[in-house]
């Protein structure tokens, strides 16, 4: 199995941080595995975890915040990782809350993401 590191990988963890930065966390909440009590999982555990600002890092740290997991076995054989990507704030910069993610390469522009975990790492 390849290495998922590409301009595929920065443009889907781009638009990752785009939507946590937007607050566009329908379209998160859509990609969450777990078993969540409410539908706000994703926005509560960012807002309550810290009252910070989530914004786009800038795009010379964009690298630096992805961390490749490991290589994992889809049920639909594609090839496809567990990937962590720390987040960016306005007030800290780097945060050390982590979207933990399983990244899919089903020959899309971006990747098929499933959001496994949002936790500090």
């Amino acid at each position: 199995m390849g290495s998922p590191y590409s301009t595929q990988l920065h443009n889907t963890v781009s638009w990752l941080l785009s939507l946590i930065a937007s607050g566009t966390y329908e379209e998160l909440e859509a990609m969450y595995v777990a078993a969540k009590p409410d539908s706000r999982y994703i926005e509560q555990a960012l807002m309550n975890y810290r009252p910070v600002h989530y914004t786009m890092p800038p795009d010379n740290e964009l690298a630096n915040l992805i961390y490749y997991i490991e290589a994992v076995r889809s049920p639909t054989q594609v090839p496809s990782w567990r990937v962590a990507i720390d987040l960016w704030t306005v007030e800290e910069g780097r945060s050390d809350l982590t979207l933990q993610v399983t990244i899919m390469d089903t020959g899309q522009a971006l990747y098929d993401v499933l959001i496994d975990d949002l936790h500090v790492l």
